[in-house]
């Protein structure tokens, strides 16, 4: 092989970047699609810190099959918190639904 065929391979163009905005449920997953394809991700997120509590996130169906091929799937399930019941409150504490 000449010493220019070592070369034929080698990138020569800078990685292309993008920015993020969010570091919700979207960003994250965004991030991780895109960094796999090469890509170099920044996420910004304006929040001060991470929220300390969080929300449900129903994963069925095709966000099923995005999960897996993430490979994230065990650390889900792990998580995984068996929810039964439901309650809404208003601004006082009341229960609305």
């Amino acid at each position: 092989m000449t010493h220019t065929g070592l070369w034929r391979n080698v990138r020569t163009t800078p990685r292309r970047t993008v920015l993020i905005s969010g570091a919700g449920v979207a960003g994250p997953a965004l991030a991780f699609w895109l960094n796999r394809c090469g890509f170099a991700v920044t996420v910004v997120e304006k929040a001060p810190t991470p929220r300390s509590g969080g929300y449900p996130v129903d994963v069925r169906g095709t966000a099923l099959d995005v999960v897996q091929r993430m490979g994230i799937l065990p650390e889900l399930r792990d998580a995984h918190i068996d929810l039964r019941r439901l309650t809404f409150l208003d601004g006082d504490g009341g229960e609305v639904a």
